[in-house]
């Protein structure tokens, strides 16, 4: 069980940046430490499963789209300014299609045969989801939209792809960390956009800012975490 050997120091790092990001002013030395760190912890527990991995190319898709988040949170650091943003959003972007491609040959590899109905029932309710999201923040996106919304088709997919591994007449504890992982990935974002595109921070209200922050971090750290898991059992 080797992949768990990070986890207390992940645990210690996302500490420490959940503090710096609710600082007062914000902790911006802080957080450029302790985010990429966490991170990097995430990636490390993914690796660590190689020995006892079912699948070596599972797991290197795994820790490469892990690779690719970590460049996502590099940039997002300094998200408020419109480029950083959007080079964060690309990052983020192809580490779900890395995510996609790493649910898929799990699936394979498992021999989890594809369910038609079910797919097609979580297709159809990721696709409401996507819409009803995309309609109600649309008005605050500007120029955004059209990157917007390709992200969220392609994490939608990603939730998709990670359901489509489950294997409902015996269900193993790898698949079951995969889609929870996916899915709270979709909720972390869908907060964070929220709060840039309908509910933008009050400069007088910065307890509600911090609390916003809190909510994507631990929500995303928890994410990640799970999908890293996924390899490991």
């Amino acid at each position: 069980m080797l992949a768990w050997i990070p986890i207390p120091f992940l645990v210690v790092c996302v500490f420490f940046l959940l503090r710096a990001e609710t600082a007062q002013p914000r902790d911006v030395r802080g957080v450029r430490i302790w985010k990429p760190t966490a991170t990097i912890m995430v990636i490390a527990v993914a690796l660590l499963a190689l020995p006892q991995a079912k699948s070596i190319l599972h797991v290197g898709l795994i820790a490469l789209g892990l690779v690719f988040c970590l460049v996502g949170d590099v940039y997002l650091i300094d998200g408020d300014r419109p480029e950083t943003f959007m080079r964060g959003l690309i990052a983020f972007l192809v580490g779900h299609l890395v995510f996609i491609a790493a649910f898929t040959v799990a699936q394979r590899t498992s021999g989890v045969l594809p369910s038609l109905e079910r797919e097609g029932i979580v297709a159809v309710v990721l696709a409401v989801l996507v819409a009803l999201l995309f309609v109600y923040m649309r008005e605050g996106m500007g120029e955004m939209r059209g990157p917007v919304l390709v992200y969220m088709t392609v994490i939608a997919l990603m939730v998709h792809r990670a359901v489509g591994g489950l294997d409902m007449n015996r269900l193993t504890l790898g698949p079951v960390l995969a889609v929870g992982g996916a899915f709270l990935f979709l909720i972390s974002d869908a907060i964070l956009a929220l709060n840039r595109f309908v509910f933008p921070p009050d400069p007088s209200a910065p307890s509600s800012e911090n609390r916003d922050r809190m909510w994507v971090l631990c929500t995303y750290y928890a994410a990640i975490s799970l999908i890293a898991l996924s390899c490991a059992v």
